[in-house]
């Protein structure tokens, strides 16, 4: 998918207006963000490109990094950029469901203005079942979500496993777009 392609497909998907951020320091990728309010919408737009390993009835399946918090653009773009980064530069490290990945928000330089630190990633679920899929001839595109942890909640994820770790959260009804958790 080409970048405006992507930008298209998902200011389609979102109810606000799109703004797009270049790469911090000139590397790292565009993150479109969209205020919704009390909470900021924000996606990778090239994100696409980079391999994922996966395939699915011979497709490259590739994704794009989305996320939503209670913060202010600047804070979820560099961390959504910081977390594109890890996955373009550790070849084991793989965007996929149950990935996670940790240092972001350190990564991001924005240890000061939140409380979470790292990135579980999940299929996303604010559309209900169905997660939005850009299909091409040779590549799939689909929606992969960040979702921030604190440090007590990745410790819990390495030793007991997501699975546990999402029985907990639900349990707990914890706020998962609340960064200063």
């Amino acid at each position: 998918m080409r970048f405006e392609e992507t930008a298209l497909w998902l200011d389609n998907l979102v109810p606000a207006a799109m703004v797009i951020h270049e790469p911090i320091g000139g590397t790292g990728f565009k993150v479109a963000s969209f205020n919704l309010g009390a909470e900021t919408f924000a996606a990778t737009v090239e994100f696409n490109h980079i391999d994922t390993g996966l395939e699915s009835q011979g497709k490259d399946v590739r994704s794009e990094l989305i996320s939503v918090a209670k913060c202010e653009a600047p804070i979820i773009v560099g961390a959504l950029n910081a977390a594109a980064s890890i996955f373009a530069e550790e070849p084991r490290q793989h965007a996929m469901p149950g990935a996670l990945v940790a240092g972001i928000i350190e990564r991001a330089g924005l240890a000061e203005q939140v409380s979470v630190r790292h990135g579980l990633f999940v299929a996303p679920f604010m559309w209900g079942k169905q997660v939005p899929q850009f299909d091409e001839p040779k590549q799939l595109t689909v929606l992969l979500h960040m979702l921030m942890l604190t440090q007590d909640e990745y410790d819990y994820a390495t030793t007991y496993g997501v699975a546990e770790l999402q029985k907990e959260m639900l349990a707990g009804s914890i706020d998962l777009n609340n960064w200063a958790r």
